[in-house]
């Protein structure tokens, strides 16, 4: 940590943090830091203790008022400021009803946050995606769990949320980066990460869905798809013919679905657990097919369609775990 930008600094992406110099520093209970908190993301605004108040404990206000706003301010000061320092020098400044945090010598990791992330999605507009996709990485990199963790506290609640939509945004576009590169795996394995309230966000269940039809589909041969009959024909990715109808015999349950004239099967790994996937083939007009697997079985076969029928099909699935949705 050299530069004198960063003999104080201060963690919010996750559970507040500081550290003076490379040491860390105490900064006392939840309420206490929740003060910090409320102060340290104004951006060296000046803050009245009415709104800090509000901004701390809402509408259930400390009997004692303002003056318990002192009791955790004089801590924070002794503990984030030199040995020695001026009161009227403090990094908490104060004056007639009314603190202000001064960010000139502090470095935040939101700052590095927004440094980051701004360039990677400059670099994203610019179309150099591989090099998005490293950015988007290192900014992303910087959270280390929920931000502003355990703080309490209307302020504390509003900054949460705002935090989290600029990692959802960040996340959002590395997936799209990585889908566009054709790096399909990595972006499987970025969605199943993804936290519960982002699974079902409309952006990311199409890239999604992106990806897997891009990991499952076999890459076509240079020059577009085959002639019919050719050797290749089996493999190009593409609907089922027009007017063909679904088989109504019954089969064996678990077993594989028959390859009939959608074409050979492919083998989809899905993941190990207790949910039975089912995905469906549609394409313009209806259903094409329904694929199951038995309960425990680790592989999925999803056939492919006719060569001579279009590339139109799409696949949607029921697995709600995070690996497809």
């Amino acid at each position: 940590m050299g530069g004198n930008s960063q003999r104080l600094r201060i963690e919010v992406l996750g559970p507040l943090r500081a550290w003076r110099d490379g040491s860390p520093l105490a900064l006392g209970p939840v309420r206490r830091q929740t003060v910090l908190a409320a102060l340290l993301l104004r951006d060296g605004a000046v803050v009245s203790h009415e709104h800090l108040l509000d901004g701390v404990w809402g509408a259930d206000p400390p009997a004692s008022g303002t003056k318990v706003l002192a009791s955790h301010v004089n801590p924070l000061r002794r503990t984030l400021d030199r040995a020695g320092t001026r009161h009227t020098e403090s990094v908490i400044r104060s004056g007639k009803g009314w603190y202000r945090f001064v960010l000139d010598d502090v470095r935040l990791d939101l700052a590095d946050l927004t440094e980051l992330g701004d360039r990677a999605l400059r670099t994203k507009a610019s179309g150099d995606l591989a090099g998005a996709a490293q950015q988007l990485t290192d900014a992303l990199a910087l959270f280390r769990g929920e931000p502003l963790a355990q703080l309490s506290g209307p302020f504390a609640a509003a900054e949460r949320e705002r935090l989290l939509e600029r990692r959802r945004t960040l996340r959002l576009a590395r997936l799209s980066c990585l889908v566009d590169l054709g790096r399909y795996g990595d972006a499987l394995d970025d969605a199943a990460r993804l936290p519960e309230a982002d699974r079902y966000d409309e952006s990311m269940l199409a890239l999604r869905m992106r990806a897997l039809y891009g990991w499952a589909a076999p890459t076509p041969r240079p020059g577009g798809p085959p002639r019919p009959g050719s050797s290749s024909a089996s493999r190009w990715p593409c609907r089922a013919p027009t007017g063909t109808r679904r088989s109504t015999s019954r089969r064996s349950k678990g077993s594989p679905p028959r390859r009939g004239r959608c074409g050979r099967a492919d083998r989809v790994r899905g993941p190990e657990g207790n949910e039975a996937p089912v995905v469906h083939l549609w394409r313009p007009g209806g259903l094409v097919k329904r694929i199951g697997r038995r309960r425990h079985s680790p592989e999925l076969r999803v056939p492919r369609a006719h060569p001579r029928a279009g590339s139109d099909v799409v696949i949607t699935s029921n697995l709600a775990n995070g690996w497809l949705t």
